[in-house]
């Protein structure tokens, strides 16, 4: 159900500020509060996609990428079920969206009911190809919907699949990247290492996001941060670049947490994680160019597809009330 919203009539707040040595710039943060979960650019980058835990249910909220103004909000699921994959489909007019349910939904852009469709094991990523539907799966399966095929692509969990090549990426709990066919056949695949969360293709590289341990938010891990216990720093928690042409990949070092997102953003990589950051490289020697510091754990980050914007997702940490006035998406734009 689509919900009229002050929120698309108001100007929207300010993200946290780069430092003057950053090469981008704050321009909006539009929600704020809520817990995000997924992002994704619409096709002419026009629209930014969020799925964020509000108080009772996830809400897909869809913001104009120019001033930052919500211009939709509507409910997903009930919060039982957490929400991983968002995406759009290639004309723009539908965003899927993915969870634990199992159940694919998706929005048309424009007022309208969704349709879903239950898959089988909870959604944590997807692709929506010019052949339709790619989802990953909980179990390390991935499924062409359209095509009506499902199949076991990682040892463990499969968190994200991306378009490429005309087929799919994907990356996994094994350490492995792997693309596919649409037919559910292997073509080629990469040890990156460590536990992979994320996966983003930008002009014949792949920017994997690389941690020590699974970047999933626990019980148990909420516990040891409440009491100050958190993990070791390890040279697994890294952004890395991979060259889809076989010649080699580049592990960029920095984080001192989970890297759970990154991104090719102007010749440079922007990443992500849990300790708190937004961290810059340069893609091809994978120098540190800079950093911005987070109220928040970081989640998400997203350029969109005319490089005019970087969005950044993120979640408060423990013991933060959950009304505290952060906000959970950042809009930036690069100087």
């Amino acid at each position: 159900m689509l919900v009229a919203s002050a929120l698309a009539c108001r100007h929207a707040a300010q993200p946290p500020s780069p430092p003057e040595s950053s090469p981008f710039r704050a321009v909006a943060a539009p929600i704020q509060d809520d817990l995000g979960y997924a992002l994704a650019w619409s096709p002419d980058g026009k629209i930014l996609a969020v799925a964020h835990l509000g108080v009772r249910s996830f809400e897909l909220s869809v913001i104009r990428a120019d001033d930052g103004v919500v211009r939709s909000r509507r409910e997903i699921c009930d919060a039982a079920f957490d929400v991983h994959a968002l995406c759009f489909r290639p004309d723009g007019t539908a965003v899927a969206t993915g969870g634990d349910d199992g159940v694919v939904r998706a929005f048309p852009t424009e007022d309208g009911a969704p349709t879903s469709l239950k898959v089988g094991e909870g959604i944590t990523g997807c692709a929506w190809t010019d052949a339709g539907l790619v989802l990953s799966g909980a179990g390390g399966s991935v499924t062409a919907v359209e095509a009506g095929r499902t199949w076991k692509a990682h040892e463990g969990r499969a968190n994200a699949v991306v378009a490429a090549n005309g087929g799919v990426l994907t990356v996994g709990d094994d350490g492995m990247m792997r693309e596919w066919s649409l037919q559910g056949g292997e073509r080629r695949s990469w040890r990156v290492g460590g536990f992979l969360n994320d996966v983003q293709v930008h002009e014949g590289v792949a920017v994997v996001s690389r941690s020590a341990i699974p970047a999933r938010r626990t019980p148990a891990l909420y516990e040891d941060e409440r009491a100050g216990r958190y993990p070791a720093v390890s040279s697994e928690n890294a952004p890395v670049v991979v060259r889809l042409d076989g010649e080699g990949m580049i592990a960029m070092a920095g984080h001192r947490g989970a890297v759970v997102s990154a991104a090719l953003w102007k010749g440079s990589v922007v990443s992500t994680g849990w300790d708190d950051s937004v961290r810059v490289f340069d893609a091809s020697t994978g120098k540190a160019r800079g950093a911005l510091a987070l109220p928040w754990l970081g989640w998400r980050v997203r350029v969109s597809p005319d490089g005019k914007r970087l969005a950044v997702l993120g979640w408060a940490r423990p013991p933060a009330p959950f009304r505290s006035g952060q906000p959970t998406v950042s809009l930036y734009a690069w100087e």
